[in-house]
């Protein structure tokens, strides 16, 4: 997902209210309790080369928090040249 945020407390309320209402969501008769992991990255990628690192750096936060036991979020900021280009 690309998103304009000014600042990770924003991303993090974000992903708070995000969860909250997925916890208890309703499909059709059935009520389910749905958790989510993820991972993201912030930062200004400009080719597309910085937006595929970009993408790789979010995929690793997700399997550290797979790591850490789920149902929770991790981001970081992106450093261009974080992963070396493929």
């Amino acid at each position: 997902m690309l998103r304009d945020f000014t600042d990770t407390d924003t991303v993090a309320e974000k992903d708070r209210q995000f969860r909250k209402e997925l916890e208890h969501a309703r499909v059709l008769d059935l009520y389910m309790n749905i958790t989510v992991s993820a991972g993201y990255a912030y930062g200004i990628a400009n080719n597309s080369d910085e937006i595929k690192s970009m993408i790789r750096l979010a995929d690793h936060n997700l399997y550290q928090v797979k790591k850490n036991g789920r149902k929770d979020v991790c981001g970081s900021p992106f450093q261009p040249n974080f992963f070396e280009y493929e």
